[in-house]
């Protein structure tokens, strides 16, 4: 059975994944899709570098990052037996606000990707079997 030290030990790796595949690296939505595109003005500032507080490596994404407090928010929360919370603790209405724009990045149908919901599910079969209790084994000898 999954226990604490597993979600402590998969949690932050969760994390990382989930925030690499919508801000960073993959930048794709959710639901796998590519993000939907900015208005003309939004995208001729971001790509100048115009806006406030904008971080100059993130000009290039279509990704919703512009100074990366949504993604640095990003927070594992509440390890138990049972799981662990992500959450957004001060950027959180920033996450219904894109899901509005049609930018989503979390969403009650779907709160992660699939791609690391198919990795936590990997890990939990390997530990689980890992953590098997080792079956006893009878030898009869003669007859």
């Amino acid at each position: 059975m999954l226990d604490i030290n597993f979600f402590i030990k998969i949690g932050a790796n969760v994390r990382d994944r989930y925030r690499n595949y919508i801000f960073f690296k993959t930048r794709k939505d959710v639901f796998g899709r590519n993000y939907k595109g900015y208005s003309a003005s939004y995208r001729k500032a971001k790509k100048k570098g115009d806006l406030k507080r904008q971080a100059s490596q993130y000009k290039d994404y279509n990704s919703p990052v512009l100074s990366g407090d949504l993604a640095n928010d990003l927070t594992l929360k509440n390890v138990t037996k049972n799981g662990f919370q992500l959450v957004f603790p001060i950027q959180g209405a920033k996450v219904k606000w894109l899901r509005d724009m049609g930018r989503t990045i979390s969403d009650p149908e779907q709160p992660m990707p699939s791609e690391v919901i198919n990795y936590l599910s990997d890990k939990a079969r390997r530990y689980m079997i890992t953590k098997r209790p080792q079956r006893k084994k009878t030898y009869r000898i003669g007859k």
